[in-house]
């Protein structure tokens, strides 16, 4: 009858060690799909915010460009206002 009460208690230990650690495995996955959802979720907001950046980078440099080329533009422009054609002192300084 001994034989029978120690076969009992090693089934019962066994089963628990057995569910420990499908507990501690299913635990594990489970905080491992959070962390990775977390990652991606991470990945996807810095590169979010990164497309953003660079759209506002590439915007304000167009724009400076576009000031640039009309800045250029409005200083070739003035400059050849400025000048004063009179024909009358061309045509002494060629004549002499």
């Amino acid at each position: 009858m001994t034989d029978k009460e120690d076969e009992s208690v090693k089934g019962d230990y066994y089963y628990e060690i057995v569910s420990f650690i499908v507990l501690v495995i299913l635990s594990g996955l489970s905080h491992f799909w959070f962390i990775l959802i977390g990652i991606c979720a991470m990945m996807l907001f810095w590169g979010a915010v990164l497309l953003l950046v660079q759209g506002v980078r590439y915007a304000t440099s167009s724009f400076s460009l576009r000031a640039r080329a009309t800045r250029t533009n409005n200083v070739g422009l003035s400059a050849s206002r400025n000048q004063v054609f009179l024909p009358v002192k061309i045509r002494q300084s060629v004549d002499g």
